[in-house]
C-alpha cells in the first residue's frame, strides 16, 4: 500500500472539514424551495434573534460582489451565456438556488436560524425538461434566451445527406440518458481566513482547480491575485463537480474578509443533491446509413442537452459528446448538431467523462442496432468498421470548437478487440446463452462496447524540483491530488532519473502559493502533463549533477552513474561524491542555481503537442430475472489502452471506480423531478448508487500503444472505466430481451423499467419507460 493510500485509509488525511481555526464562524445557505419564482422580499429578523447568530446576508448586502460569475469556457456558439450571481437577487431559477446566508458560532445554530429566514416568493411556471423547455409558448428561463436555447453547434463531414438518401440500409433511433450525480464521498466545502493587517486571504477548498478558483475570488473581491492563496487539502473524490469556482466558495471568502473571522461551509448531502452541478441529460435523434454488409456509410444526429438554469459548463459537455460520436470507427459522412437548452433545474457540467460517455453510448447503440438490421453478430459489425492501426494517426474530419482536429494519435483497435474477445471467452458465453434452458428462470445477455477517449487535450503544467544536500527531493506542482495514485508514480519517475529511492521524493500539490499557474485536475490530463514535466525536470537536475561530477572527477559525462545519492565513476563503485558535495561545487560556480535554502532547484514545463486518445473495450455478461426485471452481472471485462502505464495498480483502481459509476448510471442512478421542477431525489434513500452486491469482480487487462505526442508515451486513464460501461450494459440487457423484440434506447435501466418492458406485448423500447 502506498503512503498516499495508507494515510487516507487510516484516517490520517486532512480534508476541508478537518480545518479548524480559532473564532471560526459557520455558514449555512437559505435555498429556494421553488424552481421558478420572483423574490419579493427577505425578512431575517426572527433568524437574527437566535442565540449565537453572527449575521444574515442577502443579495443586497453584497453590493458589487453580487455580479454574474465569469464564464469559464466561452464560445461564440453560446449565444446567451447567462451565469448566476453569487446570491439570487430578483429571480430564482431552480430548487436549491441560494438566496441568503446565515452565519453562526456553529453549523447547528446556523442551520436552525436558516429555517427562520422568511423569503416571500411569487412562484412562476417552470420548465423542467428539454421537451417542455422547447415546446411552443414555454416559459422562458431567461428573458434574453428565446426558445430557451443557450446555443447551437454543428459539424459536417463529407456528404451525409447524399449518403443517407442513397444507402441500401437506413434506420432511425431515439436515444436518451437521464440526469445523474457524481456523489463523491466528500461533498463540497471550504474554509476561508482573512488577515486584515496584511490584506491576505487564504482559502482551503475541496477543489480540482485551485488556481482558477484563486483568480476568480481575487477578481470578484477586487484583490490582487498574489494576496489570495488557495490550498486544496486531501479531496474525497471530485469527478468533475469540484472544478471551477462555485458561488458558495466565493461567498465564504467574501464573508471571511467582511467579518475578519474565519468562515467554514461544508455541504450537506441533501444540499449536494439540490445544488451541486449534474450531468448526462441528453436526447439524440439519429439517422443511420449503412451497406448490407454492415459497413457504416453515414450518420445524422440531432441532439439536445439540458444545461439547467445557467450556462456553467453544460455546452462544453455537448462539444465532448459530438467529438466522441465517431468512436473507433471509419465514418465517412457525418452531420451532427446539438442544442444547449435552459431549464429550471440545477446547472449541468462535468461529471467523469464530461459528455464523452454519452458519445460512446450513442455510437455503440448504433452499432448494435445496425447488427440487428443486417442480421450479423454485433462483434462482426464492429470489426468491419474499425480504423486499422496502419491508418494512424487518424483524422476523423471533425474539428474542435477551437479548430483543433479530432485526430487519433495512435492505437490498435482490432488487436484490442481480439484480446478482449479471447480473455472474455466471447464464443463460450454465446454457446452458454444458446444452451440456457427456456424455462423462464433467467435470460442471459452478452454486451460489447468499444470506446475512444480524448485525454490531456489542452493547457500546460509546471513542476519544480528542489534537491536538498542530503539528496532528498521536493517536487512541487499545481494540480491537486484527487486519489488518482499520482504520488507513487511521480516519486518513481524522479527517483529513477536521479538515482535515489522513491522514498526520498516528497510531493507537494494544490497550493497556489507554491506554483504560479496550473490548469487543474480534469480531463484525464494530470499524469501525462505532470509526468512528462517531472521527467524533464529530473533529467535537467541530473544533468547539473553530472556536470559537477565531471569537473570534480575528470571524466566524461557518460562515465558518471547516479546511484543512492552519490555520483559514481562507472566501473568504480568505491569512488564517488555525495550530491551535497556536488551542490557545494555548483554553488561556488553558479550561485544563482542554488536557492536561498541551500537547495538545487530546477523547473520544467510540459505542453502537449495535441490530444492523446485512449481506447478500450468493455464486455459484460449478465442475467435478467424475467419475473422482477432485476439484473445480475455475471462477468465484466475491461481491456484498456492508455499508452505507457506508470503504475498499473493505480490505473486499475481508476478503471474499477469508473466501472462502478458506469454500472450505477446504466442500471439505477437517476435524478428525477416533477412537472413543477421539484426534485424527487435528495438523499441516498432515493438515489440508488451501486452497493457492493451490485458490482461484480472486474477483470482489467492492459494493451499498450504509446502515444507519439509526449516523451513518456502516456495517455490518460482516469475516465476509462466509465467510458464503455453505459453502452456495454445497455447492449447486454437488450441482448437478454431481444427474443421479445425489445430495444434499449434509454438509460438508466432500472428494475421497474425492465419489468414493464417484459410485461408489454408490443416490443416497446426501454425509452417508453425509462424516459418518463
Amino acid at each position: 500500500m502506498t503512503g498516499e493510500l495508507h494515510e487516507l485509509l487510516t484516517g490520517a488525511g486532512t480534508f476541508a472539514d478537518d480545518i479548524r481555526l480559532p473564532r471560526m464562524l459557520h455558514a449555512t445557505f437559505v435555498r429556494s424551495p421553488h424552481a421558478h419564482a420572483r423574490i419579493l422580499g427577505v425578512d431575517a429578523q426572527e433568524a437574527l434573534a437566535h442565540a449565537g447568530i453572527a449575521g444574515v446576508i442577502t443579495a443586497d448586502d453584497l453590493g458589487e460582489v453580487n455580479a454574474p460569475l465569469p464564464l469559464r469556457f466561452a464560445h461564440a456558439t453560446l449565444r446567451h451565456p447567462l451565469m448566476p450571481h453569487p446570491l439570487a437577487h430578483d429571480v430564482v431559477r431552480f430548487v436549491g438556488e441560494p438566496v441568503a446566508i446565515v452565519l453562526a458560532e456553529d453549523r447547528y445554530r446556523a442551520a436552525d436560524a436558516a429555517e427562520a429566514v422568511r423569503v416571500e416568493y411569487d412562484p412562476r411556471p417552470p420548465v423542467a425538461s428539454i421537451e417542455s423547455a422547447r415546446s411552443p409558448g414555454a416559459p422562458l428561463v431567461h428573458d434574453t434566451a428565446p426558445g430557451n436555447v443557450a446555443g447551437t453547434y454543428r459539424w459536417r463531414i463529407g456528404k451525409p445527406d447524399l449518403a443517407i438518401h442513397d444507402a441500401p440500409v437506413r434506420f432511425s433511433i431515439k436515444l436518451a440518458i437521464s440526469r445523474g450525480a457524481a456523489v463523491p464521498i466528500e461533498t463540497r466545502g471550504c474554509v476561508a481566513s482573512y488577515e486584515r493587517d496584511a490584506d491576505t486571504l487564504t482559502l482551503w477548498a475541496s477543489t480540482q482547480s485551485p488556481h482558477y478558483l484563486r483568480r476568480t475570488v481575487a477578481d470578484l473581491l477586487g484583490m490582487p491575485e498574489q494576496r489570495v492563496r488557495v490550498v486544496a487539502p486531501d479531496v474525497g473524490g471530485a469527478f468533475g463537480v469540484k472544478g471551477g469556482a462555485p458561488r458558495e466558495y466565493i461567498l465564504v471568502a467574501w464573508l471571511a474578509r467582511r467579518t475578519g473571522r474565519p468562515v467554514k461551509w461544508i455541504e450537506e448531502r441533501r444540499e449536494y443533491f439540490l445544488a451541486c452541478q449534474q450531468d448526462r441529460d441528453q436526447v439524440h435523434l439519429i439517422e443511420v446509413a449503412a451497406t448490407r454488409e454492415g459497413r457504416l456509410l453515414g450518420l445524422r444526429d440531432r441532439f439536445a442537452l439540458d444545461i439547467g438554469a445557467y450556462a456553467l459548463y453544460g455546452h462544453l459537455v455537448g462539444f465532448h459528446t459530438a467529438a466522441h460520436l465517431v468512436g473507433p470507427y471509419r465514418l465517412p459522412h457525418l452531420d451532427v448538431q446539438f442544442e444547449a437548452v435552459y431549464t429550471h433545474r440545477v446547472p449541468t457540467g462535468a461529471y467523469r467523462g464530461a459528455g464523452r460517455p454519452q458519445g460512446a453510448f450513442v455510437i455503440e447503440r448504433v452499432m448494435d442496432h445496425l447488427a440487428r438490421e443486417v442480421d450479423l453478430d454485433p462483434v462482426t459489425v464492429r470489426q468491419r468498421n474499425l480504423v486499422p492501426p496502419e491508418a494512424m494517426p487518424w483524422d476523423t474530419g471533425l474539428r474542435q470548437p477551437d479548430g483543433r482536429p479530432v485526430e487519433y494519435d495512435s492505437g490498435d483497435y482490432p488487436r484490442l478487440l481480439r484480446v478482449a474477445l479471447d480473455r472474455f471467452d466471447y464464443a463460450g458465453w454465446r454457446a452458454r446463452q444458446r444452451r440456457n434452458p427456456d424455462d423462464g428462470r433467467t435470460l442471459i445477455g452478452v454486451g460489447v462496447a468499444l470506446y475512444v477517449q480524448e485525454t490531456a487535450a489542452h493547457g500546460h503544467e509546471r513542476v519544480t524540483l528542489q534537491m536538498e544536500p542530503s539528496g532528498h527531493v521536493v517536487l512541487t506542482t499545481g494540480p491537486p491530488s484527487q486519489g488518482q495514485g499520482l504520488t507513487p508514480s511521480l516519486t518513481r519517475i524522479v527517483g529513477q532519473e536521479l538515482g535515489i529511492p522513491p522514498g526520498w521524493v516528497r510531493i507537494t500539490t494544490g497550493d497556489t502559493s507554491e506554483m504560479p499557474d496550473s490548469f487543474g485536475t480534469h480531463g484525464s490530463r494530470v499524469a501525462t502533463l505532470i509526468g512528462n514535466a517531472s521527467v524533464n525536470a529530473a533529467r535537467a537536475l541530473a544533468s547539473r549533477l553530472r556536470a559537477a561530477a565531471v569537473d570534480a572527477m575528470a571524466c566524461g559525462p557518460e562515465d558518471i552513474v547516479l546511484q543512492d545519492g552519490r555520483a559514481l565513476r562507472r566501473g568504480d563503485p568505491g569512488a564517488g561524491l555525495a550530491y551535497g558535495e556536488l551542490m557545494t561545487r555548483l554553488a561556488a560556480q553558479e550561485p544563482s542555481g542554488i536557492s536561498a535554502g541551500g537547495r538545487l532547484e530546477v523547473s520544467a514545463v510540459f505542453h502537449p503537442e495535441g490530444a492523446a486518445w485512449s481506447s478500450g473495450a468493455h464486455l459484460v455478461a449478465l442475467e435478467v430475472d424475467p419475473d422482477t426485471g432485476a439484473v445480475r452481472i455475471l462477468r465484466y471485462l475491461v481491456v484498456y489502452d492508455s499508452g505507457t502505464v506508470l503504475d498499473e495498480d493505480a490505473v486499475r483502481r481508476q478503471v474499477l471506480g469508473g466501472v462502478a459509476q458506469g454500472i450505477g448510471g446504466a442500471l439505477s442512478e437517476r435524478l428525477v423531478c416533477d412537472e413543477a421542477g421539484q426534485p424527487l431525489v435528495a438523499t441516498f434513500a432515493d438515489y440508488a448508487v451501486p452497493r457492493a452486491a451490485h458490482v461484480p469482480s472486474v477483470e482489467v487487462v492492459r494493451v499498450e500503444t504509446p502515444s507519439p505526442l509526449n516523451p513518456l508515451g502516456l495517455k490518460g486513464a482516469g475516465e476509462s472505466g466509465c467510458m464503455g460501461a453505459y453502452a456495454a450494459i445497455a447492449s447486454a440487457v437488450e441482448d437478454a430481451l431481444s427474443a421479445a423484440g425489445h430495444r434499449v434506447t434509454a438509460l438508466p435501466l432500472q428494475t421497474q423499467h425492465i419489468w414493464e418492458m417484459r410485461r408489454s406485448h408490443d416490443g416497446a423500447d426501454a425509452a417508453t419507460h425509462a424516459g418518463r
